[in-house]
């Protein structure tokens, strides 16, 4: 009876899929002009930080760290330590990337993906192998980092309205892919654009690859400029957008850049 009622439950959370969609877009809908309004907000936040002169190099490197906090920080901490230190090899516009960890139990391991292949560097040979891990951590951290120009490839996008959050005022705009409905494998973005800054600073989404309604919220914060571009320095991360307690925040310490695409 307990795993009839278990397994009840799953297929209940399972299919209760989380909804990004503002009361905006739910009364105003996605007409031509909301669409339009979406992406012009996302292409001036492109060109408020630079983001665009990524392009113009053929990779990057970015000193990075991911601390877990909190039980369910602990609970979803995929590595050894609490806090894991990263050296980001990124490919811009692309996911064929590698990372190096620095510190702790798994110190000098690197992995990384070739077209969405995983493999691990040992005795300066690839090879090969199914990695869970690498294959979600890897990209997510560098999509976060590249995020508002990856996600002008987006086919669903449309302006959100306005709302305020502690005192700030904010533009959003709604963003996913084939539907701006909820879908079981297809993730939506809601994004939070300061009217003062002109740079996102909060940037709610789900996370179908795991379960339909899970969800987590990033605040954007401490942009710093290196070589022109501006980048988040601090993202906390939080799974609800008023939750207190932060479940991991990353840190970008330093960007280094590599050979010109010229």
């Amino acid at each position: 009876m307990k795993f009839v009622v278990l397994i009840t439950y799953c297929i209940f959370l399972t299919s209760c899929l989380t909804d990004l969609r503002t009361e905006f877009n739910k009364t105003e809908g996605y007409s031509e002009s909301n669409q339009q309004k979406g992406r012009a907000l996302i292409l001036a936040v492109n060109k408020t930080v630079g983001i665009n002169k990524l392009k113009d190099f053929k990779s990057y490197t970015v000193q990075f760290s991911d601390e877990f906090l909190n039980f369910s920080g602990a609970f979803a901490n995929p590595y050894k330590n609490k806090k894991t230190n990263f050296k980001l090899d990124l490919v811009p516009n692309s996911f064929n990337s590698k990372m190096t960890y620095l510190n702790g139990k798994e110190k000098d391991r690197v992995s990384g993906m070739t077209d969405w292949k995983t493999y691990s560097i040992k005795n300066d040979k690839k090879i090969y192998k199914k990695d869970k891990r690498t294959q979600f951590w890897l990209p997510t951290y560098q999509y976060f980092i590249e995020f508002s120009m990856r996600i002008l490839d987006a086919d669903k996008i449309s302006y959100a309205g306005i709302q305020t959050y502690n005192n700030k005022e904010y533009e959003l705009v709604l963003a996913s892919w084939k539907s701006y409905e909820p879908q079981r494998k297809i993730d939506q973005y809601l994004i939070w654009i300061s009217k003062k800054t002109g740079r996102i600073e909060i940037l709610q989404y789900t996370i179908r690859d795991y379960y339909g309604f899970i969800k987590g919220v990033t605040f954007m914060e401490d942009y710093k400029t290196f070589n022109g571009i501006q980048f988040p320095t601090n993202m906390r991360v939080k799974s609800r957008l008023n939750q207190k307690n932060l479940m991991h925040n990353m840190r970008i310490e330093n960007v280094i850049f590599n050979m010109t695409t010229n």
